[in-house]
């Protein structure tokens, strides 16, 4: 059972600042509500994780408290159960067997400071529902100090919520219990990594389409004109400029053993991020789209080489169809990790033409940058072509970006509310956004994109009408009122690009 996404509540409720409000956007006055014995208690709706039935027997683990009865095994994971109804003082000598059994266990994440996120597990009768608690609802509770009682330091406040009166359990002081027993919260955080998928660049290369991890992308170039290679070498066809260095530019489907590439004088690439901050850039035809991986969504090769030096690590048999409507068609998706320890790109990456003072680049076109910021203040930004110009929006927050074309959009343009258009997409229906409406940005004419972007937890669209690269930036500048994180970055064209905080324009509750 997922307690994660709320059921329906009562509207106009001000948001909770008493004890229990979560730190989720939209989410501080929701909250689980579950029955223990005769007791009503209520959590915090972000601190709450799954629920599974009550096994016959629970295993046997160090009796760290008298609360500790056993653990469970959850996929893997050893998680500790308490007698929840024991620390409330919830099963006395008169509670029959049903109060002294509970038929489910809730588990639920506590914050251990310095060490991270733990879980544990509560023995519980029944789950009610998800409630909205504002101030109103609440009556703070506190116990005399000297006074050993059950549950003296669990309890926050008391609550009323249809007819019904509980508890307030307090997470912290679940926490702060003498020998409670917590678990790593490894599973879960895994769980949701691999639900949401590695974040893939989808280019042309020739017939193919050609599918390179994120993490391992310094930058995209757009076509531009090139210099010749100064050697008589099949693979290194080309040098393009990045920053005020010359780059190697590799032929890819001669890498790949796919084929090979015409020479030409102007070409598209994609900048690899090798070791010791050098780079090599790949040929392309062109950026295609960004989609997530998930674990197991890509077809394995069964060992099998297609071309050479082992770089394909799979197929993603459906790739996005292309904004002009084109059929979609299969994706090879390269092997990071190879292709970064590849003998012949690592040789070739050491071969960057530096200018021989360290001092300042220049990008074409642009203000000098200093050589030696520190990489890892860069972090990769999406450049896109949204209202009034061209922007940069966090790689982090983009969870998927769709043609238009190949979009079926329910059209809510004369509805009242936020909402453009509903998108159904992977089993959701996607609010569609309009981020002129939102940001102050010039009116998005004729837009060829929906970009998907998540804040963790919801995700919506916004339109847009192009797509211009990927880059690895670093952002500078204060915030401003209306224009997302109001900061800006400059591009390897010399672009100056306001950062646009989009994942903040995700609906709430």
């Amino acid at each position: 059972m997922d307690m994660s996404a709320p059921a329906p509540a009562s509207e106009g409720a001000p948001a909770s600042e008493g004890p229990g409000a979560s730190d989720g956007p939209g989410a501080a006055d929701l909250f689980g509500m579950a029955r223990i014995g005769a007791m009503y208690v209520a959590l915090a709706i972000d601190s709450i994780r799954e629920v599974v039935p009550y096994p016959p027997a629970l295993a046997a683990i160090p009796a760290t408290m008298p609360q500790l009865l056993g653990a469970i095994d959850l996929r893997g994971v050893v998680v500790p159960v308490l007698d929840l109804a024991a620390l409330l003082g919830a099963a006395g000598p008169e509670a029959g067997p049903e109060a002294q059994r509970p038929g489910i266990i809730m588990v639920v994440r506590l914050r251990d400071p310095g060490r991270g996120d733990r879980v544990v597990g509560v023995g519980l009768h029944e789950i009610c529902g998800v409630i909205r608690l504002g101030p109103e609802s609440l009556t703070r509770m506190e116990v005399a100090p000297g006074i050993e009682a059950p549950g003296g330091g669990l309890v926050g406040a008391g609550f009323v919520s249809n007819g019904r009166s509980g508890v307030l359990l307090d997470m912290a002081g679940l926490a702060a219990l003498p020998g409670i027993a917590m678990a790593e919260d490894r599973l879960f955080s895994a769980m949701a990594k691999a639900q949401r998928g590695e974040p893939v660049l989808c280019v042309a290369a020739g017939d193919l389409s050609l599918g390179l991890p994120a993490r391992v992308i310094e930058a995209t170039v757009p076509c531009r004109p090139v210099a010749p290679s100064p050697v008589e070498d099949g693979l290194w066809q080309a040098r393009v400029e990045y920053n005020g260095v010359q780059v190697p530019v590799v032929d890819t489907l001669r890498l790949l053993g796919l084929g090979r590439s015409p020479p030409a004088r102007a070409i598209a690439t994609v900048l690899l991020r090798m070791g010791e901050g050098r780079r090599v850039a790949l040929r392309i035809d062109a950026v295609r789209d960004m989609v997530r991986v998930r674990a197991g969504q890509a077809a394995g090769m069964q060992g099998l080489a297609f071309g050479r030096a082992g770089l394909i690590g799979g197929l993603l048999p459906a790739a996005p169809a292309s904004p002009e409507g084109a059929a979609a068609v299969p994706m090879l998706l390269l092997d990071g990790d190879a292709l970064v320890a590849h003998g012949e790109l690592v040789r070739l990456s050491h071969l960057e033409e530096r200018p021989p003072a360290a001092g300042v680049l220049a990008p074409a076109g642009g203000p000098a940058v200093s050589a030696g910021a520190d990489p890892a203040a860069r972090q990769p930004y999406l450049i896109c072509r949204l209202g009034d110009g061209h922007h940069a929006v966090p790689l982090a927050q983009v969870t998927e970006i769709l043609g238009r074309a190949a979009c079926a959009l329910i059209d809510l343009a004369e509805a009242e509310g936020p909402f453009r258009a509903i998108l159904s997409h992977r089993g959701l229906a996607i609010p569609v956004l309009d981020p002129a409406a939102h940001l102050g940005l010039g009116p998005c004419g004729d837009p060829a994109f929906i970009l998907l972007v998540s804040n963790g937890e919801r995700v919506a669209g916004f339109a847009l009408q192009g797509l211009c690269a990927v880059e690895r930036l670093q952002a500078r500048g204060g915030r401003q009122e209306g224009r997302g994180l109001g900061q800006v970055v400059l591009t390897g064209e010399g672009r100056t690009c306001s950062v646009l905080d989009l994942a903040a324009l995700v609906p709430g509750d």
